[in-house]
Formats: C-alpha cells, structure tokens, sequence
C-alpha cells in the first residue's frame, strides 16, 4: 500500500495525503503502531500497578493470579460488537466493489443484544456495600453526584462516570442513574465466601433490602429484555490483589433463577470505594469497569499469550485507565464512522478526536476476502476532551494497525497470530 503522510495545520490538527513519509517525522510528532488482537467476550478486571505485577513474579504468584484472569476473559470483545463490526466491514467491502443489496438479503438477522447498549439514554444503579469492620468513607450523595451527576471539576476529565461518556460517544451515550446505599452488613466482611456464590448472595442481600423499602428496579431494563442490563456493585474495604476476589472487575450474574421486579440481572462490575481505604472515591475505576459493559476488553498485557502483546503504551482507559477510548474502540461502538480509504489516495483533515469523531480507516486489500484481516485506523489525539489529562503524552497522530480475522465460524475475531509493538516517540 501506499505510504501515509501527515501534513501540520493547527496544532489540534493533522492532515492526510498520499506522498511519502519520511522516517524523521515520525519521532517529531509522535507515532504508535500497535496491532490489536481481539476474540469475543465481555469481561475483564481493572489493571494492576507494575510493583503488584513484579511482587507476583517474584513470589511465584503470578501464574495463578494469570489463569483467574484469563477465566474473566479480559482480552474479549463482546459477541454483539463483533458481529456489528463484521456487517460494516462488509458493507464497506460492497460500496467499494459497487455491490448494492438489500441489506434484508445480504445479512442473517443481528443476534439479540445483550448488556448495556453502546448509544442512547441509559439508567443504571449503583449499589454501595459497607461492612461494620469497614465503614463508608464516602457519603452516597457524593458518590452519586461522581457517578451519574457533575462529580468534582478538580479532577476533569474524570469527573464523573456520565459527563466521561457524554464526551467520549460524542454526546451518543447519555448515562443516569440512582445510588443505593450505604447497605451495611451484620457481619465482618471476613464471612463473606471469596466465591460467585458469595459475591452474589451478598448482591442480593442489599437488594431484597431495599426491595422491601420499595425501590423500583423495573427502570434499569433499558431495553425492554427482562433483565437489569448492568448493575455497579461498590464496596468496602482494602482489596487483596489483583485477579484476587476484592479487586476491581466486570462479570457475569450467574443465578439466573433469582428476580427482583421480575428482572433478572445480566452483568454487574465489582469496585472498591476507594484505594487506599478510607480515602475519597474515584469514579476513574468505575469508567474503566463501563468500559468493559459497553462491550470492549482490556488492552493491557500481563501475560504474552494474553491480549494485544505490549500493551496499548497506556494511550487508552482499557489500558492505563487514563485518556480517552481509542478510534478502533469507538467504531465498535458505533461511536464515530470513520473516512473510510481503500488505497490512502486521499487529502483528510483529522481534527482532535477527544472533541471530534475524526478518524481514518486504510484498507491495503478492500476488494478481497482479506478485509477482515488488515487495515489500518489514524486518529490525532491532542490535548482536549478526555485526552486533556496530565497522564497523557505529547500531541500527535496515532496509527492503530488492527488484526480483525475472523474465526472459522465468521461469528468473532481470532487471536492465531501475533505482531512487533512499537513504541512511541515522544
């Protein structure tokens, strides 16, 4: 394929064209190259520090802490996103060979979705877990104004959970929602069992509660399915490491048997209050956790037969829990319909994506079948919207270099092959 160029106009904007790059600009302005490598999935636990990490090596816990990872299935995407993403791959494929069909007869019917929808209005709850031997450091109202209200200014751009997500679709998602709590067990929360069946007996503890108070859970079936579509469970206390039980994660509601409101509930996150305990509470972890509901994996790497091989550089909030989802993210999302350009013979200006949904996908073989395996995506992340954090590095264009073969069954992406990461020029 040809070589990509990018031109400089204003410093919040980049400009494509289709002469050559030469390797010096590359350092000057900032460049990253990653291939993603993505299966089908939904959950996925909150990224430990690199001390944690290098504990665990040295004290040999790190295989075991690894394998109960891999069984959350934190590299995958959701089922319902993958086989979105596969439908406009196609549709790309057939405008560019001038194929016009039906979209009736050229696609088996969308599978039904599941979890939280990626756009429109959603109420969500939020159910908060003291222990005695674990009070609240945070009162309800403050975690609710952090989570579904204006949150603290101070800490832009992760003020809160809604206002992080009404910039990050492009005003596309709208998050609300109630907070229910303090909850206060009778016991230590030592007696909780540090299993599914114990996480998900004390869920339903503070539910049938305030159940019984007359809460109305009907309202967090956004869409109309049967079941609480994605319920925020925050609790008390120290964690005890990654991977571990008390560690930040998003999963599954096994019980199926159990309703409340004749909903049952699909998928909850699980989040300390705050880190270290008794501090104030940072809804930082909860954006991470949505993240994972919404439908996209964790992009950092702990293992290298695990998720996209170096990392992302933490240069997304599904890897460093900083900065902005990135370009290949919002499009699963259907967050922005990126220019799409089958052999880069194009000029395209590229404003900055955390406050535009500017974005560029290169396709080196649009006609063939191998579509679905290679292209490439191009944004410019500057300084603004949920990218304007002090964590994230320097201006510049990003190229995201995406492994979207599908497996055997055309039904989610396979993880068969493996790419160099490069790193990123400051």
């Amino acid at each position: 394929m040809n070589s990509l160029a990018f031109g400089h106009g204003d410093s919040s904007r980049e400009t494509i064209n289709g002469s050559s790059l030469p390797t010096a600009a590359l350092a000057a302005m900032g460049f990253f190259l990653i291939a993603v490598f993505c299966c089908s999935g939904v959950l996925a636990l909150e990224p430990p520090d690199s001390a944690e990490f290098e504990l665990l090596r040295r004290t040999g816990e790190l295989f075991e802490r690894v394998r109960a990872a891999e069984a959350l299935g934190n590299h995958r995407f959701k089922l319902e996103l993958v086989e979105r993403a596969r439908r406009k791959l196609q549709k790309v494929r057939e405008a560019y060979l001038g194929i016009v069909q039906p979209e009736a007869e050229f696609f088996a019917p969308p599978p039904a979705w599941r979890g939280l929808q990626t756009t429109g209005n959603v109420r969500l709850l939020a159910l908060l877990i003291a222990f005695p031997d674990y009070p609240a450091s945070n009162t309800p109202g403050f975690i609710q104004s952090n989570l579904f209200g204006a949150g603290d200014p101070a800490r832009y751009p992760y003020e809160s959970l809604a206002a992080y997500y009404t910039r990050s679709s492009y005003n596309r998602l709208a998050i609300t929602g109630n907070t229910l709590g303090w909850y206060t067990t009778a016991y230590p929360r030592s007696d909780v069992p540090q299993t599914t069946e114990g996480r998900e007996n004390l869920i339903k503890e503070a539910l049938n509660y305030y159940n019984a108070l007359g809460h109305d859970f009907a309202q967090y079936d956004n869409d109309g399915d049967g079941d609480i579509d994605y319920l925020i469970v925050i609790w008390t206390g120290p964690d005890n490491g990654w991977a571990n039980f008390w560690w930040g994660y998003y999963t599954g509601f096994s019980d199926s048997d159990y309703t409340i409101d004749g909903k049952t509930i699909d998928r909850i996150s699980w989040q300390w209050e705050s880190n270290p305990v008794g501090g104030t509470f940072n809804p930082r972890v909860v954006i991470h956790e949505t993240g994972h509901a919404l439908g996209v994996p964790d992009y950092y790497d702990y293992d290298s037969t695990v998720g996209p091989r170096g990392g992302v550089g933490g240069l997304d909030m599904m890897h460093g829990n900083m900065g902005d989802h990135n370009c290949f993210s919002k499009w699963m999302l259907d967050w922005i319909t990126p220019v799409y350009v089958p052999f880069c013979e194009a000029s395209l200006p590229l404003r900055a994506s955390g406050e535009h949904p500017d974005a560029v996908m290169v396709f080196p073989g649009a006609g063939g079948e191998d579509l679905f395996s290679e292209y490439f995506m191009v944004q410019n992340r500057y300084h603004a919207g949920n990218d304007d954090s002090p964590e994230m590095p320097g201006n510049g264009l990003i190229i995201w270099h995406v492994d979207a073969t599908l497996d055997a069954s055309g039904a989610s992406f396979c993880m068969t092959t493996r790419s160099r990461h490069t790193s990123f020029f400051g």
